[in-house]
């Protein structure tokens, strides 16, 4: 009579030690798995959040092509950081007189606010949109297809997540950009 007895008080004793030692081992193994992904997903977030700066800057640094050809590739890695670092404090410092200037009630203030919703929304929009249906061409006298919709949905979810971080309507910058969001606030 192997019968397992709920009221036993050894085999109770035994199954929640286990339940306890389970519970701690699932504990462990979540940290573990937290500490892998959490900083694989921050480099994707930032990847993200940094897509207009970086497809800017690329631009740029391709318009120049003279300097591009004399380049190594550690000194175009650099010139790109550099223009990132360059067009992110613009678009901060942009913010900051944009709303310093809406506090005066300065209609200039929708110039700027178009300046930055532009390069933080509309153009990473139809950046996304164009590189999605341009790997997949559709065939001429179609309409619309599927994967022209999605990539507009796919932009347009894009474009808030970026548009997001920027804030435009808030007062505030993260804490690289802060000094120059300041100094574009005090104009």
């Amino acid at each position: 009579m192997n019968e397992y007895d709920p009221l036993d008080p050894y085999e109770f004793g035994l199954a929640e030690e286990q339940a306890r030692m389970q519970e701690a081992s699932d504990r462990a193994s979540t940290g573990c798995m937290l500490a892998v992904f959490r900083p694989l997903f921050r480099c994707f977030q930032l990847f993200l959040l940094l897509i207009p700066s970086l497809l800017y800057s690329f631009w740029i640094l391709e318009k120049m092509h003279k300097i591009y050809t004399k380049m190594t590739r550690w000194e175009y890695f650099w010139w790109l950081c550099g223009t990132i670092c360059t067009l992110e404090c613009i678009i901060f410092f942009l913010k900051g007189w944009q709303l310093s200037i809406k506090q005066r009630s300065n209609p200039l203030w929708y110039l700027l606010f178009v300046i930055c919703l532009l390069y933080c929304f509309i153009i990473p929009v139809c950046m996304f949109q164009i590189l999605i249906v341009d790997q997949f061409r559709r065939s001429p006298g179609v309409p619309s297809s599927r994967l022209e919709i999605i990539a507009w949905v796919g932009g347009a979810f894009l474009g808030y997540f970026i548009y997001r971080r920027y804030s435009l309507q808030r007062d505030g910058a993260p804490w690289p950009f802060l000094w120059v969001f300041q100094i574009g606030r005090r104009l």
